[in-house]
């Protein structure tokens, strides 16, 4: 019974992001040694908008340890801090969210915009209750970059016509190519959604005239699966 072979699919989708975007990384500068007059310095590069939100968040520089494994030590004390907030205040839910290590106080502003932002775009995901090293985040900090308006754009292009079908009929074809997508085959794709592989293969057939995609080519596999995190990140 033919298979469908797993497609090496590229990195990054381009089309969700502004094709002016600005990616520069910050220069740094030598490390300065622990001190009064370093507080101060990282004080003075910090935007106090940054600091005059009235919201439930508390933020602290964390000194890097000098030896040991650091994303296993910062993810430790994030799960310590979630526990004594708990144990201080029972129901609160409480994310904590950690970036790269910094060398510099020129540094700090932006690393402490980068979880800022990360941590405000989980909760509109309604992903609550994470602790979070920013850079290990994959995908979903990478879509945490950009506007609901503009994931939701993306993803009812490419996925708008199945929900549609679905909607209308009471079908299963999005569950179908999320299924087909992330077991990279026919046959464990049948197995998981527990039905015969040929009607796998009639609703595959049915994407394709539906969609008119190629489901083999590597830049339609990437723009579907990350339309799909986009719809399940959204509850959409």
């Amino acid at each position: 019974m033919p298979t469908t072979r797993k497609t090496p699919i590229p990195d990054v989708p381009t089309d969700l992001f502004d094709d002016d975007a600005d990616f520069r990384e910050d220069e740094t500068s030598p490390p300065i040694p622990a001190s009064p007059a370093r507080e101060q310095a990282i004080a003075a590069e910090l935007d106090p908008e940054l600091y005059g939100e009235e919201k439930p968040v508390i933020r602290a520089l964390v000194p890097r340890p000098e030896a040991g494994d650091h994303q296993a030590r910062t993810h430790a004390l994030g799960l310590q801090i979630q526990q004594a907030v708990t144990e201080w205040k029972p129901g609160f839910t409480v994310s904590v969210g950690f970036s790269a290590p910094v060398e510099a106080p020129s540094s700090v502003a932006g690393a402490l915009r980068e979880v800022t932002s990360v941590m405000e775009s989980l909760a509109r995901f309604k992903r609550w209750g994470q602790v979070i090293a920013v850079p290990e985040l994959g995908l979903t900090g990478l879509l945490a970059a950009v506007s609901d308006e503009r994931l939701v754009d993306y993803s009812r292009r490419h996925l708008g016509p199945l929900v549609e079908h679905d909607n209308a009929r009471k079908g299963a074809l999005v569950a179908t190519l999320r299924a087909y997508l992330e077991t990279g085959e026919q046959q464990q794709a049948a197995k998981r959604l527990r039905v015969h592989p040929n009607t796998l293969r009639y609703r595959l057939e049915r994407i394709r005239e539906i969609t008119v995609l190629d489901l083999e080519d590597p830049e339609t596999r990437l723009n579907l699966s990350v339309a799909l995190r986009v719809q399940a990140l959204l509850g959409m």
